[in-house]
């Protein structure tokens, strides 16, 4: 994922019942999983990631943290994690099966090739099952994320414009 202190990304962002551009901003370099990363933030929130042993992780996205660190694309093609995540600011015992592959995707008309991840976080505690796919392309970064709770769509957002190439 190709980051640089100060640079800004505008997505698309669509929630059931409307739609916005989002600018997230990456805010400056920080410790995550006792790794260099990114601290990442927008109107939807603040977010922590970072490379660790070929994985990315992070420590904490939008309203959401998890210890140890959630692997968001991991290293093989399939990981599993156990861990605590904090919601609402509360803590809560948490597991998630995480599958990666290869994938084509589209961005302004073009095939480009990347990964695509999915992550499914089970909260027992709250009866919640939480879906995550995330498409990551080469030399680009994050183009495409959408959330599900309990199989219903929570949020989906698009990258606007390929970095770099802003009219």
């Amino acid at each position: 994922m190709p980051l640089r202190v100060g640079e800004k990304r505008n997505y698309i962002v669509r929630f059931p019942f409307y739609g916005t551009v989002e600018s997230i901003t990456v805010a400056g370099r920080t410790s995550v999983a006792g790794e260099e990363g990114y601290e990442l933030q927008g109107a939807l929130g603040m977010s922590r990631v970072a490379w660790k042993g070929g994985s990315l992780v992070a420590e904490v996205l939008n309203h959401s943290r998890f210890a140890p660190a959630l692997p968001l694309m991991p290293a093989a093609a399939k990981a599993s994690w156990t861990g605590t995540v904090h919601l609402l600011n509360s803590p809560f015992p948490a597991k998630a099966e995480i599958e990666q592959a290869e994938v084509q995707d589209q961005l302004l008309g073009r095939a480009l090739p990347g990964r695509k991840s999915v992550v499914r976080l089970r909260v027992p505690d709250l009866d919640r099952t939480i879906t995550v796919e995330s498409t990551f392309l080469y030399g680009i970064g994050l183009v495409r994320q959408v959330q599900w709770s309990n199989g219903t769509q929570d949020i989906e957002i698009r990258l606007l414009q390929e970095p770099g190439k802003e009219s």
